[in-house]
C-alpha cells in the first residue's frame, strides 16, 4: 500500500509485531479518514494512517507488577482506596461491627450485617482454633480480628498501609487498655524494622481478605516468604478470604447473570463476562498453589485450604477460601482410610451419619458432594461456553432451571454432621468445579497442641507448574496501556518511522469471517468514544448548548460531543431525536422533531430553542375518539384475544420499592397521560374507544417469592411477568398494571409492569418508565409529583387525523397507491405453501453484526448526508429475498414510529400512545444493480417514510369514504413486515435496572390464532450491537431456509459497509 507517498508492505509489520514476546497475533490496516484541512475553513482531505491490531500472549506479561514503578502504583491505588474508605464517615458506633467498605459485587450495597457478622465470628473461630498468643496481622485495615483475638494474646502487632485506619484502631486500642498491641504502618511485604528484630519469634501471622489487592504474584510470593520468616516452628500463617482462580469464571457468570436483563443475548452475556475477566484487577488464586508452594518454601510442611464456613449464601461463602500454613510443624501422614464418592453412590447426610456410627474410623474421605453454594453458577457457566451460542439470559435461566443436576448440598451441613457424630470436618476443594471434598477425622485423635504430629491424609503430590497456572495477572487491561508504547518501540527500532503504526490496539481477539479468516473490516474504530467527524470539536459555550450536549451524550451513548457536531453523523436517527425533545422538554428546552432536522448541530439549535411553544391542554382529556391506524393489530381478525395484547417489563430499583407509593405513584401517571385511561367496548364486532376520567387507580399486586431457590424466583418472576400481562378488562380497567415480588430480606424487590398495546408503543414505554422512576423518587423524599408538561393528547391526535383524512389535499394521494406497477409484484416462495400461519407456529432466526462492524457501520453511514442504519439493513434484506425470490421487484411492510413532525400545532415527544404508521412501499431495483444505486433507491423510499406512512395510515383506516377504504384493501399486500427499532428494546433509566419487553399476546397464541404476514423482520442495537430476527411459520418455512436468509442478510450487511468505507 501507499502511505504518504510511501510504499508499505503491511506483512512486514506484522511480522515484526509477532516477534515481541507479548503479542500472539498482529494485523496492521490502512484507514482513511476525512479530516479536516484547518478548524477555520471546514475543508478537509483523505488522511491515511496505520493502525496496528493486536493480541496478547497469554502468561507473557512484559509487566506483571515486577517492576518496582509499577508495583508502587497499584500499592498506591490500593492505599488511596482504602484511606478514602476508612476516613468516610461510619454510622457503626461499635468498632467491633465496622463493615464498611464491604459491598456486594451484585448489588454494590453494604453486604448485609447478619452475614457478615458471621463471616468474621466464623474467620475469629478458625484462627483461635490454631491457639494464637503471639500474633503478627498483616492488614489490620478497621480492627475487626483484632478486638476479637487480641485480648487473649501476650503479643499482637498489626500492620496496615492505611494511616486512617490505623489511627481509628489507635483510638480503640488505648481505650480499651491492650497494652500488648503495637501497630506499625507499613505495605505488606516491608518486613524491616522493627519486624526483621521478632523474625521468628511468633506463632501465628494473620493475613485475612487482604491477599487480592497485592499488586502481582511475585508480590505475593515476597509477603509469603516473609510471612514465613516470623514464624517460629510449630507456628502457622492463616490467609483468609482468598479469591478462587478456578471459579473465576463462574464468579464473574454469577455476577453478571444476575446483572444482565432477561431479554439480553445470551452470546452478549458471555461478552460481559469476558470483558470483567479481563479487566480483574485482584490477585486470584488456586488452591493447588499453596499446596505447590510447599516446594518453594520447605518450612512449610503441610497446607490446609477450606471452603468459608457459615449458612448464609453471598460472595464470600461461594467464591472464597482459608488457608493454614504449618511451618516446620510435625505431620502424620495417615494412608489408609476409606474414601466415599457423594454423587457416584447418591449419598445423603443420612447414610454418612450412619456409616460413621457403624464403622467409627480415624478419618472418612467423601468426595464430589454437590456445592449448592456454586452449581446453579458453574453449570451457567458451562452453558455459557457452549457453541454456536442462542437465546437470551431469560431463556439461560430457563435451561438452568433443567440442566442443574441436584439442589446440592449446603457444606455447613457437613460440619453440623460432623459435631453431631464425634467429628471434625476439614471441608475443601474438589477435582470437580461445581463440588467439595470433606474429611472427617474422630475429634479424639486430633492433637490439642501445636507440639503433637498433625494428621494429614495421604495425596498424590502436587505437581510443581509455572505459577501463572495457580495465579491470575491483575490490572491485565491496565498492563495493555504500557503494551502500546512499548510496541512502539519496539517497531522504531526494527524499521523506519513511516512505517510505524500512528495507532496500535490491544485487543481481546481478533473478529473472524466465517471462513475462520480475520475479518479486517469488523476491526473497531481506533476512536470509540466521538466519532472522526469533519467538524472541529468547539466545547459548548453557553447555558443551553450545555444542555443540548448532555441530553446528546445520553442518547447518543458517546462521551463527548461538540457544538457543531452534526446529530446524524454522530450516529442519531428519527426516533432517538423524539428522546433528545423528550429530555429538552425535562429541563425546560421547547424545541420540536421538526426543528431537530432543520438544525443538525447543538450551536444552530440551541439558537431555534430559544423560542416558545403552544402548551397543549394540560387537565384531563376525556370522551370518545377513533382508533389510530396501528391500534387495528390489537382488533384484528387474525390476531387472537386481544384483552392479553400488551408488553410488560421487570424493573428493579438498587433500594426497595413500597407498594403504598407505588399506588400513589400510578395514580398520579393515570392523571398524566390520558392514553392510560383509554376503554373500549365491543359492539356487534366494532371497537368504541373513550378516555374515562381518573376515577379508578390501578392496584399493586403483592407477590412473596422469598420461600423460593434463586433459579425458582426467576421461573416465578417469568410468571408474574406472563400473569400481569394477560386478560385487561378493557372496558373497565385502567390499562396499566403493577406487581411488586419480594425476594428476601436484603434483596431487591423486582416490580413488574404491564401496558396495553392500544396505548403504549416502544417510544412511550421510554417516558413512561422514566416518570415512574422520576415520581417515585418524588414521593420518597416527600416532594409534590411534578412532571414536564403535557404535550399533544392522544385524543387531540385521533380527531387530528380524522380531520386530515378528509382533505382534498390526501385524496389527490391515490394514484400513488393504486399504481399499476404494485399489481405486478408477486409473492415471496414458501417451503410449503399450504401451511396455515398460526401464533403457534411461530419461529425465530437471528443474524447479528458484531459490536465493531455496528460501530463501523453507524459512522460510515453518518458522514453519509441523509443516510441511516434501516437504509443499509432494508437493503441487504430486499436483495437477499430478490435473490431468493429471482425477481427484481419487493413489496415490503416498513413501520416508522410515527412521532415526526406533520403539523406546527402537534407536539407527540411525550405523548403517551401508539403512533407507529406503515405503508407498503415498493422497491423497484429493475433498472438498478450496484451496491449505490440499491442504497440510494432505498434510502429514497424510506425518507418519505414519515409523510407516505402518515397519507396510507389516514387514507386507509381513519377514512369514512369507504370506497376509498374497499380500494386501497384490494391491492395486493406484502409478504413481509420490515421495522427498525434504532435502539435497545430496553429502556435505559439512571436508577432502574429494565428488563424486557414481554408480548402478552405471544403467551396466548394457539393454533387458532393467525398472523397477519408470512415473514417479520426487525432490525434493533441492542447493547451497541445490530441484531435482525426474521419471524416466521414452521408450518410456511423450514429452519434452514430461514437462518440461511438471516445469514446471508448479515453477509449482504457486511458487503454494504465494505462498499460505504471504500466509497
Amino acid at each position: 500500500v501507499k502511505v504518504r507517498g510511501f510504499r508499505i508492505e503491511l506483512g512486514e509489520i506484522e511480522a515484526a509485531l509477532q516477534q515481541h514476546p507479548a503479542v500472539n497475533e498482529a494485523v496492521v490496516i490502512v484507514r482513511a479518514d476525512a479530516i479536516p484541512t484547518s478548524a477555520e475553513d471546514g475543508e478537509t482531505h483523505d488522511h491515511k494512517r496505520l493502525v496496528a491490531y493486536v493480541t496478547r500472549q497469554r502468561g507473557t506479561d512484559q509487566d506483571d507488577g515486577t517492576a518496582p514503578e509499577r508495583t508502587k502504583e497499584q500499592v498506591a491505588h490500593w492505599q488511596q482506596v482504602f484511606d478514602t474508605i476508612y476516613d468516610a464517615p461510619s454510622d457503626q458506633a461499635d468498632p467491633t461491627t465496622n463493615f464498611i467498605g464491604w459491598n456486594s459485587s451484585y448489588t454494590n450495597q453494604p453486604i448485609p450485617e447478619t452475614e457478615m457478622s458471621q463471616w468474621v465470628e466464623q474467620t475469629v473461630d478458625r484462627i483461635t482454633a490454631l491457639h494464637p498468643r503471639r500474633v503478627l496481622e498483616i492488614g489490620v485495615g478497621t480492627g475487626l480480628l483484632l478486638y476479637r483475638i487480641a485480648p487473649q494474646c501476650e503479643t499482637y502487632w498489626g500492620t496496615d498501609f492505611s494511616a486512617e485506619a490505623l489511627d481509628a484502631v489507635r483510638k480503640q486500642v488505648a481505650a480499651r487498655g491492650l497494652a500488648q498491641v503495637t501497630l506499625i504502618q507499613r505495605g505488606g511485604d516491608d518486613f524491616s524494622e522493627p519486624l526483621a528484630a521478632a523474625q521468628g519469634t511468633f506463632d501465628t501471622v494473620i493475613i485475612n481478605s487482604v491477599a487480592q489487592y497485592f499488586p502481582s504474584k511475585e508480590y505475593l510470593m515476597q509477603v509469603l516468604e516473609g510471612a514465613v520468616q516470623m514464624l517460629a516452628p510449630g507456628g502457622s500463617l492463616f490467609l483468609g478470604d482468598v479469591r478462587n482462580l478456578d471459579l473465576l469464571e463462574t464468579f464473574h457468570t454469577s455476577v453478571q447473570l444476575r446483572l444482565a436483563p432477561l431479554t439480553l443475548l445470551s452470546e452478549q452475556l458471555r461478552q460481559r463476562v469476558q470483558t470483567r475477566r479481563t479487566q480483574e484487577n485482584e490477585i486470584v488464586v488456586a488452591p493447588a498453589f499453596f499446596a505447590a508452594l510447599q516446594q518453594r518454601l520447605p518450612r512449610i510442611t503441610a497446607s490446609e485450604a477450606y471452603l468459608k464456613r457459615g449458612w448464609y449464601q453471598n460472595e464470600l461463602s461461594r467464591f472464597r477460601y482459608d488457608v493454614t500454613l504449618h511451618v516446620e510443624r510435625p505431620v502424620r501422614v495417615v494412608t489408609d482410610y476409606p474414601v466415599r464418592d457423594w454423587r457416584g453412590e447418591a449419598l445423603t447426610i443420612t447414610d454418612v451419619s450412619s456409616y460413621l456410627a457403624a464403622q467409627s474410623p480415624e478419618c472418612l474421605v467423601i468426595q464430589h458432594i454437590p456445592n449448592a453454594r456454586t452449581i446453579t453458577d458453574v453449570v451457567a457457566t458451562q452453558l455459557l461456553a457452549q457453541t454456536p451460542l442462542r437465546g437470551t439470559v431469560g431463556e439461560l435461566w430457563q435451561a438452568l432451571g433443567e440442566a442443574v443436576p441436584e439442589q446440592g448440598v449446603q457444606p455447613e451441613a457437613l460440619w453440623d454432621l460432623g459435631s453431631k457424630t464425634g467429628y471434625t470436618a476439614q471441608v475443601g476443594w474438589s477435582d470437580a468445579p461445581d463440588c467439595f471434598d470433606v474429611v472427617l477425622w474422630r475429634t479424639e485423635a486430633l492433637p490439642l497442641d501445636r507440639a503433637a504430629p498433625l494428621p494429614v491424609v495421604q495425596r498424590a503430590p502436587v505437581a510443581l507448574d509455572e505459577w501463572t497456572a495457580y495465579v491470575n495477572i491483575p490490572y491485565e487491561g491496565d498492563n495493555n496501556a504500557t503494551l502500546v508504547p512499548e510496541l512502539r518501540e519496539f517497531l522504531k527500532r526494527r524499521m523506519p518511522d513511516y512505517m510505524v503504526p500512528a495507532l496500535i490496539m490491544v485487543l481481546d481477539s481478533l473478529p473472524l469471517t466465517n471462513n475462520g479468516k480475520v475479518d479486517r473490516n469488523a476491526l473497531p474504530s481506533p476512536d470509540g468514544s466521538r466519532p472522526e467527524l469533519t467538524s472541529a470539536f468547539v466545547a459548548p459555550r453557553n447555558p443551553n448548548e450545555h444542555l443540548l450536549a448532555d441530553i446528546w451524550k445520553e442518547v447518543l451513548g458517546i462521551e463527548q460531543v461538540g457544538v457543531n457536531d452534526n446529530f446524524f453523523e454522530l450516529g442519531g436517527d428519527s426516533l432517538m431525536s423524539i428522546r433528545v425533545v423528550a429530555r429538552a422538554s425535562k429541563v425546560g428546552l421547547n424545541i420540536t422533531t421538526k426543528q431537530l432536522f432543520q438544525h443538525q448541530t447543538i450551536a444552530e439549535l440551541a439558537g431555534a430553542a430559544q423560542g416558545t411553544k403552544t402548551l397543549s391542554e394540560q387537565g384531563l382529556v376525556v370522551g370518545p375518539m377513533r382508533l389510530l391506524p396501528a391500534n387495528r393489530f390489537t382488533f384484528g381478525e387474525r390476531m387472537g384475544d386481544p384483552t392479553s395484547h400488551t408488553l410488560s417489563y421487570l424493573v428493579e430499583s438498587s433500594k426497595p420499592l413500597n407498594p403504598r407509593l407505588l399506588e400513589d405513584v400510578a395514580h398520579h401517571l393515570l392523571e398524566h397521560h390520558d392514553a392510560l385511561r383509554m376503554r373500549a367496548i365491543e359492539h356487534d364486532g366494532n371497537w368504541d374507544v373513550s378516555l374515562a376520567d381518573n376515577s379508578t387507580t390501578p392496584s399493586v399486586w403483592e407477590i412473596d417469592l422469598s420461600g423460593l431457590n434463586e433459579v425458582d424466583q426467576v421461573t416465578a418472576l417469568r410468571q408474574t411477568v406472563r400473569d400481569i400481562a394477560l386478560y385487561f378488562d378493557l372496558a373497565n380497567e385502567p390499562l396499566l398494571r403493577l406487581a411488586l415480588c419480594t425476594l428476601g430480606p436484603d434483596q431487591p424487590t423486582p416490580l413488574a409492569i404491564a401496558g396495553h398495546s392500544l396505548v403504549v408503543d416502544m417510544q412511550s414505554w421510554q417516558f413512561l418508565l422514566e416518570d415512574l422512576q422520576a415520581v417515585y423518587r418524588q414521593v420518597e423524599a416527600g416532594q409534590p409529583m411534578q412532571l414536564p408538561p403535557k404535550t399533544t393528547s392522544y385524543k387531540q391526535w385521533s380527531d387530528r387525523l380524522v380531520e386530515y383524512a378528509q382533505s382534498e389535499e390526501l385524496r389527490g394521494e391515490l394514484p400513488f397507491w393504486l399504481s399499476e406497477l404494485r399489481q405486478q409484484v408477486k409473492p415471496l416462495p414458501m417451503d410449503f405453501p399450504d401451511g396455515e400461519n398460526t401464533g403457534a407456529s411461530l419461529r425465530m432466526a437471528l443474524g447479528m453484526l458484531s459490536l465493531e462492524e455496528t460501530q463501523a457501520l453507524s459512522q460510515v453511514v453518518g458522514r453519509r448526508e441523509g443516510m441511516q442504519m434501516d437504509s443499509v439493513l432494508l437493503a441487504a434484506v430486499a436483495t437477499t429475498l430478490m435473490r431468493w425470490n429471482h425477481e427484481r421487484l419487493l413489496l415490503v411492510t416498513v413501520e416508522g414510529h410515527g412521532r415526526s413532525p406533520h403539523f406546527d400545532d402537534i407536539d407527540l415527544s411525550r405523548t403517551l400512545g401508539v403512533m407507529p404508521m406503515e405503508y407498503p412501499i415498493l422497491l423497484d431495483f429493475t433498472t438498478v444493480d450496484s451496491p449505490q444505486s440499491i442504497l440510494d433507491t432505498v434510502n429514497a423510499e424510506l425518507k418519505q417514510l414519515a409523510s407516505r406512512g402518515l397519507q396510507y395510515g389516514a387514507l386507509r383506516y381513519m377514512n369514512p369514504d369507504t370506497a376509498v377504504v374497499e380500494q386501497l384493501a384490494a391491492v395486493p399486500q406484502p409478504d413481509l413486515f420490515f421495522n427498525y427499532l434504532a435502539t435497545s428494546v430496553a429502556p435505559d433509566l439512571s436508577d432502574f435496572k429494565v428488563a424486557g419487553p414481554y408480548n402478552g399476546r405471544l403467551f396466548t397464541i394457539d393454533e387458532t390464532t393467525l398472523q397477519p404476514l408470512p415473514l417479520l423482520v426487525t432490525g434493533y442495537l441492542a447493547n451497541g450491537q445490530m441484531q435482525v430476527s426474521w419471524h416466521y411459520s414452521a408450518n410456511q418455512y423450514r429452519a434452514e431456509t430461514m437462518d440461511q436468509l438471516a445469514e446471508q442478510t448479515i453477509s449482504k450487511m457486511r458487503e454494504y459497509l465494505q462498499f460505504l468505507q471504500a466509497h
